[in-house]
């Protein structure tokens, strides 16, 4: 696996979602919120980070309520977990 942890908090969301992962060892990784249908309604762009436990919060305001998937991806794997958006 690309990561030694992946965690979303709070599930349901409403106003921001963490997401929490722990890498084995320093990768350039890309996060995105897919719909259902597996369309991209977010993306924060490739970024590098080192080996250890990283948090980072995702602003839902502009999602509508719903279920979706964040998906974490490396050069070559991809990992991804439902999280629920509740209305704001």
């Amino acid at each position: 696996s690309i990561l030694s942890s992946f965690q979303l908090f709070p599930n349901p969301a409403n106003e921001l979602v963490n997401v929490s992962i722990t890498l084995p060892r320093s990768k350039d990784l890309k996060i995105s919120i897919l719909d259902v249908l597996g369309q991209t309604i977010y993306t924060k762009d490739k970024e590098n980070y080192s080996e250890g436990t990283h948090t980072l919060s995702i602003n839902t305001n502009s999602i509508s309520a719903g279920m979706y998937f964040i998906k974490i991806e490396d050069e070559t794997n991809g990992i991804s977990k439902p999280v629920v958006i509740i209305t704001h």
